[in-house]
């Protein structure tokens, strides 16, 4: 598949399923995920649509073992415009991202394959809360990443009754080891507002610690056009707490744009 280093555009990796469907999602995890670990999202999807999920180059996955630069979120954007593009074969396709996945999403150029996004509790339009105990979790996780520093962290970030799930943890202890932590790219509001035709639909977890205390609404009301929905029951964990809150989101992004065009041949 084309469009894998951001530096080169070369390749990605990218998990398919649902092939015998029509309408197809491109999927983008967030920070320290990949296609992966997603697999219960990614079930869940298939049932519906085409799903592509890429693993983004620099994260943990098999996208790419180099670092991001200084200049990620441009050459983030170029590697997802060739993304989309090979994606879009001969219809539209709509964007499903998460977290860090949504900055990436939007840092990309809108395109007329591109006929929609669902950004879930998104990075890139405002700056994240900062929360004590969330903040001291990461810390933790960083300093000594155990299991016990992974279950932490995890249930700071989910909602209140989230546990993850065994697989979860044990990746996150892979990532605090083995993975450089890289800072995120600074909230950069313009970049949702080039996407501002585009139909698009955000949704935040009720109880997420980083953006469930309405920190996204006017912002991306005036950027992107749109309120934000609230999901009840979730946190900034969603794809993993929930998948089937993740699928009613996008049943309900369909009564924005339920049918997706095909090419002409």
């Amino acid at each position: 598949m084309r469009g894998g280093d951001p530096q080169d555009s070369h390749t990605a990796h990218a998990v398919i399923c649902g092939e015998e469907h029509r309408d197809t999602l491109v999927v983008v995890p967030g920070r320290h995920a990949n296609a992966a670990v997603l697999v219960p999202l990614l079930e869940v999807l298939a049932t519906r649509y085409r799903v592509i999920a890429v693993d983004l180059p620099g994260e943990a996955g098999l996208g790419s073992g180099g670092r991001p630069n200084t200049e990620r979120l441009r050459h983030y954007g170029e590697w997802f415009d060739q993304v989309l593009a090979t994606a879009a074969t001969d219809r539209e396709v709509t964007v499903l991202a998460h977290g860090f996945g949504a900055t990436v999403a939007l840092a990309a150029r809108p395109a007329p394959h591109v006929a929609g996004l669902v950004l879930l509790g998104p990075n890139g339009v405002v700056r994240p809360a900062v929360r004590p105990a969330a903040a001291a979790a990461l810390a933790r996780w960083r300093l000594a990443p155990t299991a016990a520093s992974a279950e932490r962290l995890l249930a700071r970030l989910g909602g209140r009754d989230f546990v993850a799930p065994h697989a979860l943890v044990e990746w996150m202890c892979l990532v605090g080891r083995h993975v450089a932590m890289s800072s995120q790219p600074p909230a950069d509001p313009e970049l949702a507002r080039a996407w501002a035709a585009t139909p698009c639909t955000v949704a935040v977890g009720e109880q997420d610690p980083l953006f469930g205390d309405g920190r996204l609404d006017r912002a991306v009301r005036s950027t992107l056009r749109t309120s934000v929905l609230t999901v009840p029951d979730v946190g900034a964990l969603m794809p993993f707490e929930d998948p089937s809150a993740v699928l009613a989101v996008l049943r309900h992004h369909e009564t924005v744009r339920p049918h997706p065009i095909r090419w002409a041949n």
